[in-house]
């Protein structure tokens, strides 16, 4: 898994400065991050998600590009509060319908997860008295595939602005210390978000 989150690291570093000579367009986006289905981030809140996203070429319908992500989520449980940063750099194909001044935007995209969870426990003694918590810091990796659809308003403008919906998976490595069963290994997140798009070139 290392090696391959150092090759889509590299590729991305690869497009992003391509980028400065290319005819193309760059994103930031703020997301919802909101998990779905019977896994085990259920027992989760969705806090915010940032990202950033890179199409090499703009003057084509079909056109590739990078994503990177950052979401942040909350877990309460009994005894511990945990924090939950995900990274998710991927690659994309895009496909887009030009409208009158605007343009609807579709794509999927495959790359790496990386959960980083950030546990406190909160411990108490015999007779029900906090000792003083503790943490640990726990990884948990996998392949992620995205698929998102976007309405991009102005886009016949140098900026312009969107909304969008997107569904994530991840499909985690084999779990060490939990049973390897698709509640700890599947992972379903969608994200409604907005954002905004700069082109190179018009």
């Amino acid at each position: 898994m290392k090696k391959l989150l150092f090759i889509v690291v590299l590729n991305m570093s690869y497009i992003l400065t391509f980028s400065q000579i290319s005819n193309g367009d760059v994103s930031f986006e703020l997301r919802y991050p909101k998990p779905v289905g019977d896994n085990f981030l259920s027992n989760y809140t969705g806090i915010i998600d940032a990202g950033i996203d890179y199409s090499a070429n703009n003057s084509k319908k079909f056109t590739i590009g990078a994503t990177f992500n950052s979401s942040f989520l909350n877990g309460e449980f009994p005894f511990a509060d945990v924090k939950l940063l995900i990274l998710s750099p991927k690659f994309k194909l895009q496909y887009k319908i030009n409208l009158k001044n605007s343009a609807i935007v579709s794509n999927v995209a495959l790359g790496y997860s990386n959960f980083k969870f950030f546990e406190t426990y909160n411990f108490t003694d015999v007779n029900a008295n906090p000792i003083g918590p503790s943490t640990a810091i726990k990884n948990e990796n996998g392949i992620s595939l995205k698929a998102s659809s976007k309405i991009v308003f102005n886009y016949s403008k140098r900026w312009s602005w969107f909304i969008q919906l997107s569904y994530e998976f991840t499909r985690l490595a084999k779990p060490m210390a939990a049973m390897d069963v698709s509640y700890n290994r599947n992972v379903h997140l969608i994200y409604p978000g907005v954002g905004i798009t700069f082109r190179f070139k018009k």
